[in-house]
């Protein structure tokens, strides 16, 4: 009997349930159809995407294939490299070459031939569905050998991508057809994005709760029966000689210990015995003082599960720290340290030499800090935002600087 995903009978109801949690904070833009509301404002939340100057949110403008780059890189959080260049000799000096290049990277986009990604021209319906199932790297659960329910997709080149999103409730198409040639507006992209994301996030929360319960049964290549007791992603691991004030603020990530066993330019393969974590440093250049075989301690804002049964948790923006190894989090992360001039429930905004530095992180965190302390927030990178020059943290660890 072939090995199953341990994510197959997941899926339904992450289906019925991932659409009612979008956020429902309001953002007041003019021109958001009602349909696309909830979706708009959990990508602006999670600062994906912004409105214009005049209050809209350019709702019915077609979307053109740096920007589509732009919102998918920036939706599943990947490290953006200001410097970076893609290899299309066209995008080399454009706006969102950053984008476009960690887009290419990922398997995100693919080119348009000799050479040629066309920044400016415009996404159709099926373009856009085809890069969010490369991205998310989505699967269908339908069994009707990917028939289609929609005439003007039988045949299509995107057919199996389209099918993919409306399977799985991301897509319920248009009154006209799916319409896979119509070039796709802001607000059918954010509605296609966020739910994906939604539907991705609620997919590896639910597979965590089902490896983290007791004694799952997930069926083996041989049919026989093997049982994963209950087991944390974050194991604890006692450093005598560590910086106490450094400790506390490594534990506002989550925390994984165990031995290395193999080892990449970028990631580390941790193993404790029972499970195994892919960790995705934040600072490569520290690799070189770690070698398989030592004993290291990983923390990272979440552990993602992975997929397939026996495949690596995997953690993006990790710190890794040696056996008794201290000022890790400096040597690290990046840093900015000013005062607090904004703070709400979950999120602050500092001033720092002429800039503003925004971190969202839990409320626990907050509770002890107010406007006008002096606070630290280190970040595995700083992300600019080209509209406002604000800078936010990715993956924040914030520190109240005592006088």
């Amino acid at each position: 009997m072939k090995r199953k995903l341990i994510t197959t009978g997941i899926l339904a109801g992450a289906i019925l349930s991932y659409s009612s949690n979008i956020l429902a904070d309001t953002h007041k833009f003019s021109d958001v159809p009602k349909w696309a509301e909830q979706s708009v404002n959990y990508l602006v939340n999670k600062q994906v995407l912004i409105g214009y100057p005049d209050g809209t949110f350019g709702s019915n403008v077609t979307l053109d294939r740096a920007s589509a780059a732009t919102i998918i890189t920036k939706a599943l959080g990947i490290e953006i490299d200001p410097r970076a260049k893609p290899s299309f000799t066209d995008s080399q000096d454009h706006w969102g070459a950053p984008y476009i290049a960690a887009a290419e990277k990922a398997g995100i986009i693919k080119g348009e031939g000799n050479g040629i990604f066309n920044p400016t021209g415009k996404v159709t319906r099926a373009a856009m569905a085809t890069m969010l199932v490369n991205a998310y790297k989505l699967q269908s659960t339908a069994h009707d050998n990917g028939q289609s329910k929609f005439e003007d997709l039988k045949g299509h080149w995107g057919e199996k991508y389209a099918n993919i999103l409306i399977d799985l409730k991301i897509s319920n198409g248009t009154d006209n057809g799916w319409q896979p040639n119509r070039f796709i507006t802001r607000a059918e992209a954010a509605q296609l994005t966020a739910k994906t994301d939604m539907f991705s996030k609620e997919i590896k929360d639910k597979l965590r709760e089902k490896v983290n319960s007791k004694d799952m049964d997930i069926n083996s290549k041989e049919g026989e029966s093997i049982s994963i007791e209950n087991r944390s992603l974050t194991t604890e691991t006692a450093v005598s000689t560590q910086n106490k004030k450094e400790q506390i603020l490594l534990n506002q990530h989550k925390k994984y210990s165990g031995k290395v066993t193999a080892k990449t330019e970028k990631s580390l393969i941790i193993s404790d015995g029972n499970t195994s974590l892919d960790a995705i440093v934040s600072s490569p250049e520290i690799l070189k003082d770690i070698h398989i075989g030592d004993t290291v301690t990983i923390y990272a804002p979440i552990f993602i599960d992975g997929l397939v049964f026996g495949q690596p948790d995997t953690a993006n923006y990790a710190i890794v720290q040696k056996e008794n190894e201290e000022n890790v989090l400096k040597k690290q992360y990046k840093m900015h340290t000013g005062n607090v001039i904004n703070k709400s429930s979950d999120a602050i905004e500092i001033s720092s030499e002429d800039s503003t530095i925004s971190a969202i992180v839990s409320p626990e965190i907050l509770q002890d800090i107010n406007i006008g302390d002096t606070v630290t927030i280190y970040g595995a990178y700083f992300m600019n935002n080209m509209a406002t020059g604000e800078l936010s943290a990715k993956a924040p660890i914030v520190e109240k600087v005592e006088k």
